[in-house]
């Protein structure tokens, strides 16, 4: 199930009330943590790839320039 399903607005996983001051329920759902686990495993690895690929640009660019 995907996060927007739960809060369409993205309210309810930034503030614990409405605006009224009523408090936000969410339904309880099924969280596969292994799945989730994987995913941000491979989400760690995209990031780092990125992060690798800027700083060899960075050093490229500093390698032209001097």
């Amino acid at each position: 199930m995907a996060f927007h399903e739960w809060d369409k607005h993205g309210d309810a996983f930034r503030y614990g009330t409405q605006r009224n001051g009523s408090p936000i329920i969410l339904r309880d759902y099924f969280i596969d943590l292994e799945q989730l686990r994987d995913v941000m495993e491979g989400f760690e690895n995209f990031l780092s790839g990125v992060d690798g690929a800027l700083d060899a640009a960075q050093s490229e660019d500093r390698g032209m320039s001097a």
